[in-house]
This record gives C-alpha cells, structure tokens and sequence, in this order.
C-alpha cells in the first residue's frame, strides 16, 4: 500500500503485502502466516482451536444450535449461526451477484465465491481465471503447526511437509519459520513482526 493511505501497519511475510489500520489487527492478521489458534473450543473431545475470536463465537453455535442470525426478507425467516451466511442467503431474494467471472469472453456473475471458483473450472486455465495468491491461502489448507521452546522464551513455528503455499503458478512456496517472544505482542503472537 502506498505511505499516507491510514494503513501504517504493513505485513513483512513474503507475498502478502497487507496492511492495517490498526497495529493489533496485523498482529491478528499475522495468525493467519503462523497458524496460531489461540481460541479453543471448551467443549469436551472437540478440541477445535481458531484464529479469530469470532470464529470461535460462530462454532460454538454448532454445539447450542444457536442461530441468532435471521432473514428478515417476507415469509422466508430462515435463520444462520453467522452474519456472513445470513448475507450470502439473502443474495437468493435479491438477485445480487457480485462476484464477477474477469475471462474476458465471459463476465458471467455469482452470487457467492464458491460458485464463481467452481465456474472458473469451466474455462481452460489462463492468467485471468488463475486464483489469486490471496485466494489458495485458507486456514483449512494447513496442518497443525508444532511449537518448539528455545532459550529466552522464545518459540519457533516448525514447518511440517504440507505447511506451505501454492501459488497461482504451482511453485510451492514453504512458509518462514517465525521466532517470536510470546509475552511482548499485546494482539498475540508474531510480537517481532508486531513491534
């Protein structure tokens, strides 16, 4: 992002090049490089863990069945566990479909991401209908990342062989190890890249 933009905060890891308004939020961003899971689920034998507090809001709904999240649109009252899911829902009244097929022969639209990925099988692979860098990037794509101790109260994320990155160009990328002090980053995790 260009200086003066209100997004100081910049993201180091190679091939990201996010930024953020706000120091704590590219410290929870970086949880997203590093697979820290610092939410975990409290129910007994579930053992899920989640980036975000929010996520871990949203599958606790799983196990109370609480779905607080209901459409409002006339004689449909269907009810979701997230806002995200309520706002894809109602995409099927309105009619709205902004993700937008960049083929150029094409310009087909989708009411949600997932239909436009699957549409994009259709058409032979080009630069165009490649997926971006963001978009192969997704918290299930990773295995569990093991925390090792080292001197000085540090710990390094050690890589294990499918914790890397597929580019749009299929050359697999491993992620970097990442050393931090744990007790110095007030968002959590990745403290050097924070500081």
């Amino acid at each position: 992002m260009a200086p003066g933009n209100g997004r100081d905060f910049n993201c180091s890891w190679d091939y990201c090049g996010k930024s953020f308004n706000r120091k704590s939020d590219l410290c929870r961003h970086y949880r997203t490089h590093t697979n820290e899971r610092p939410y975990h689920c409290k129910v007994k034998d579930c053992n899920k863990s989640f980036i975000h507090r929010s996520a871990l809001t949203v599958h606790s709904r799983t196990h109370t069945g609480e779905k607080p999240h209901v459409c409002d649109y006339e004689g449909c009252r269907k009810a979701f566990s997230d806002p995200s899911s309520l706002a894809r829902h109602r995409r099927i009244h309105t009619g709205k479909q902004p993700y937008i097929c960049q083929e150029p022969t094409c310009k087909r639209s989708f009411c949600s991401k997932s239909a436009l990925a699957k549409h994009h099988r259709s058409h032979p692979l080009s630069t165009t209908t490649r997926p971006t860098l963001e978009d192969t990037i997704s918290e299930h794509s990773y295995q569990n990342p093991i925390s090792t101790s080292i001197a000085n109260n540090q710990s390094v994320l050690a890589q294990q062989p499918y914790y890397s990155l597929i580019r749009a160009d299929a050359q697999v990328l491993p992620f970097q190890k990442h050393t931090h002090d744990n007790t110095s980053c007030r968002g959590g995790g990745a403290a050097s890249r924070c500081q």
